[in-house]
C-alpha cells in the first residue's frame, strides 16, 4: 500500500519514547507506527501500549538476545536469529506500506520533515532511499532513513546496509536525535549474549570473537556507533587482516 511504515527499535527507551512517538501526530498521509520491543525491562511497552490510543501503533516484541554492532555483528553470521541483521529484516517485515522509515526511539519529527512527508512530493518519482539529517547535541548523522520497497538488510563489518541499486536523494531536512550520539546505552554495559547462552551456536560465537580480539585489540565499548572518533581507525585495523580473519571463519559479509 502506498504510506509510510515507521518502524521503531526500542530497548528501554522510557526516557524519550514518549516525546518521539508524540512528535508524528502531525502527519496526515497513511502511515502506521510499528514499535518493537528488544527485551524492554523498563516502561516502554506501558508507555506504547497506553499511546495506541491515540496514534497508529502496532505493538510486536523481540525477546531474543541480538548482536550489537562491533566486533559482535562481524562474529555472528547474519542468517542467525540474534544476528542485527536478522533483526532488522524481521522487524521491517512487518510494514504494510511500501514506504519504510527506520525511526528510532529518541527521534523527534521536526516541523519541516513532517511538512515535507505531508506533500507526498517525494514519493511520486523514482527516488528509492530518501537521506535525513539526524541531529543530535554532540554530532550529525546523515542516513536514508527513508526508503522504497523490499530491501534487505546485510552484514558489513561492524554494521549494516540496505542492499540493493537505488537513487540517492539528499533533502538536507533534519530530525532532532535528543539523546547525545556519544551516549551509550546501559545495555552495551552488559556483557555479549554468547558469553553466557548454553549453545552450539554461543560457544561458536564466543571463539571467534576471543579470536577478533586477539587479533584485532579488544573492543571498546560502543566502538561502532557513528560518533566514536576510534571507529575509522578500527575499522581499518580489521580490514587489514580481513584475509587471517577468513581463514579463522570470522567474516565481514556472511
Amino acid at each position: 500500500m502506498d504510506g509510510i511504515s515507521f518502524i521503531v527499535r526500542a530497548r528501554n527507551e522510557e526516557q524519550l519514547l514518549e516525546q518521539s512517538l508524540q512528535s508524528l501526530k502531525g502527519i496526515t498521509i497513511p502511515h502506521e507506527i510499528i514499535i518493537i520491543l528488544h527485551m524492554c525491562t523498563d516502561r516502554s511497552k506501558e508507555i506504547a501500549e497506553r499511546l495506541s490510543n491515540e496514534l497508529p501503533i502496532k505493538i510486536i516484541e523481540y525477546n531474543i538476545p541480538v548482536s550489537r554492532a562491533g566486533y559482535e555483528n562481524m562474529v555472528t553470521d547474519s542468517t542467525s536469529c540474534h544476528s542485527l541483521v536478522s533483526y532488522y529484516n524481521w522487524s521491517f517485515s512487518h510494514s504494510n506500506y511500501i514506504w519504510k522509515f527506520k525511526w528510532d526511539a529518541d527521534f523527534i519529527a521536526s516541523p519541516e520533515m513532517r511538512a515535507y512527508l505531508n506533500t507526498n512530493i517525494w514519493g511520486k518519482g523514482p527516488s528509492i532511499k530518501i537521506f535525513f539529517i539526524a541531529k543530535s547535541p554532540d554530532a550529525d548523522n546523515s542516513e536514508g532513513y527513508l526508503f522504497r520497497g523490499n530491501f534487505m538488510y546485510k552484514k558489513y563489518f561492524f554494521w549494516e546496509f540496505l542492499e540493493g541499486e537505488y537513487q540517492d536523494t539528499h533533502t538536507g531536512i533534519s530530525i532532532e536525535h535528543a539523546s547525545k550520539l556519544s551516549d551509550l546505552k546501559s545495555y552495551w554495559n552488559e556483557q555479549p549474549w554468547f558469553f553466557n547462552w548454553d549453545s552450539d551456536e554461543a560457544r561458536t560465537i564466543f571463539k571467534r570473537y576471543k579470536s577478533l580480539c586477539a587479533i584485532c585489540g579488544d573492543e571498546l565499548r560502543g566502538q561502532a556507533r557513528a560518533s566514536n572518533p576510534e571507529g575509522a581507525n578500527i575499522e581499518w585495523n580489521v580490514k587489514s587482516k580481513a584475509t587471517l580473519l577468513e581463514a579463522l571463519d570470522i567474516h565481514s559479509s556472511r
